[in-house]
Parts: structure tokens; sequence; C-alpha cells
């Protein structure tokens, strides 16, 4: 019986920084610079300790996959090169998506939001609920809470304007009367 259901066709390699693309799809729109600067300090420091993953696409270069704050920092600090795993045998963006989503779920706390955009990306592409929380190695609760917060405007509206750090929160939010939901986002976008 199989354990792994990940590519073997992998390749460690020292790759130019300016071969490497963002993804079309962008997930994270929470990175803070501080935070950036921080890692670059300690790749600076420390070195690279962990590889960004990237997979081979058409014509010259590489897709990123995981490992976007590293990439980021190695820029700030005017690195040419960086660090990777290239995933030669991935061509289907479905799990170059799978790939990039446990890999952040797992290092890095996402911000609901960003969650958010990787479970409809999942979701759009077919995947069923059990498979999806297989996949994200997530227990069922987790995914209902996200999935709820993505079928309801005002919870989409609310973990926008606030620091909700978390899919309880949300769901707590949730609980409340929707007039009550109503005025607490009001309120939200009145603060300044």
């Amino acid at each position: 019986m199989s354990h792994s259901t990940a590519p073997h066709d992998l390749e460690e390699v020292l790759l130019p920084i300016e071969s490497i693309r963002l993804p079309a799809l962008e997930i994270r729109h929470f990175i803070s610079p501080a935070k950036i600067e921080q890692l670059a300090q300690s790749l600076q420091t420390i070195g690279q300790l962990h590889r960004i993953g990237v997979r081979p696409i058409p014509g010259d270069g590489y897709e990123l996959i995981y490992g976007e704050r590293r990439l980021r920092a190695a820029r700030m600090l005017g690195w040419q090169t960086i660090r990777a795993t290239v995933f030669a045998a991935i061509h289907d963006d479905k799990l170059a998506l799978a790939i990039h989503a446990a890999e952040n779920l797992h290092t890095v706390k996402l911000h609901p939001l960003e969650t958010i955009t990787i479970l409809r990306e999942f979701k759009s592409a077919g995947f069923g609920d059990q498979a999806l929380a297989r996949i994200l190695s997530q227990p069922c609760t987790w995914l209902q809470n996200h999935l709820a917060i993505m079928r309801d405007p005002l919870a989409r509206a609310i973990a926008e304007t606030a620091p909700l750090l978390d899919a309880a929160t949300v769901k707590n939010f949730m609980a409340l009367a929707p007039q009550v939901r109503g005025m607490l986002l009001e309120t939200a976008q009145e603060t300044p």
C-alpha cells in the first residue's frame, strides 16, 4: 500500500531568481513587509534553510509553487540565485495548487481570506469536501468553517475589514443574528 501520492520526479537545483515567476493565481494577499524583512535578515545571517518549490513552464523559466516569502526576501537581499526543488512532472494546475496549499497551510498561518481563496479554487476544480480535507490534512470541521465563510457575504466582508485571525472567530460571528452582524460590519467599515 502506497502512503504517498506526491510526485517523485524532483530535482534540487540552484536557480537564477530572474527565471522564477509568481503563479497566475495569487493566493497570498497578506504578506507583511516587516516579516519579509525579518526573513531577509535571517537569510543573510543563517542562509537559506528551506528550498522553494517550482515547476517548469513552457518556454524558459519556472513558476513558483511555494516559498513566496523566501523568494521575496532573497530578492530584497539582491540574491541572483536561490535553492529550489523543481517538480518537473507537475503539469496539472490542480496538483500544483494542492502542493502550494499544503505547504502554506502547514508552515504559515494564512489569513482566512487566503485560505478561502485556496478552497474556492479546489471547489471549482471539482474536489469534494472529504477529498479536500484529506488533501489539506485538516479535520472536516475546519473545512466546514472555512466553506461557511466562503458562502456568507457578511462573514467574508467582516473578515476583509476586521483582523479576524481564524475561522472559529468568524464562525462565532456567523452565529449572531443577521441584524447584529450587519451592525458590526458597518462599525468595522467606519473604523479608521
